[in-house]
């Protein structure tokens, strides 16, 4: 079973994610603040990073950027998720074969199916190139 992990501040929003990604499958592990979410993808290495681009301590995009310089997190599949309009995350946030980006509100079809494109036919602890 995949491990996915979920860094969104908004408790509200995090947990009605968690419901519905655990309702297909997924083990999910929750972080609140950017450091909590490098913290823990280190610790846990999980098969797939949500994480929110505006977050407390760090933003999703720094978090990204320091799990790029360990071997253990940088091939991890990142979907990043923000309210901001997307000519701005464009410019904000790397793009990839392993990097998906959504808009909020969530569309819980389009996360479903960027997870499954992410983790299609991929090991649990297979690296994503």
């Amino acid at each position: 079973m995949h491990l996915i992990l979920l860094a969104e501040d908004d408790a509200a929003l995090s947990g009605l994610l968690k419901e519905t990604l655990q309702a297909r499958g997924y083990t999910v592990e929750q972080a609140f603040t950017g450091q909590e979410a490098s913290q823990k993808a280190r610790e846990l290495r999980p098969s797939l990073l949500i994480l929110d681009v505006q977050m407390p301590e760090s933003y999703g995009c720094a978090v990204y950027r320091g799990l790029q310089d360990c071997d253990n997190t940088k091939n991890i599949p990142v979907i990043f998720m923000s309210g901001l309009h997307r000519e701005t995350l464009d410019k904000l946030l790397p793009t990839g074969p392993c990097i998906r980006v959504l808009n909020k509100p969530v569309d819980f079809k389009a996360l479903e199916d960027s997870i499954h494109d992410l983790l299609k036919d991929r090991p649990q602890d297979a690296a994503c190139n």
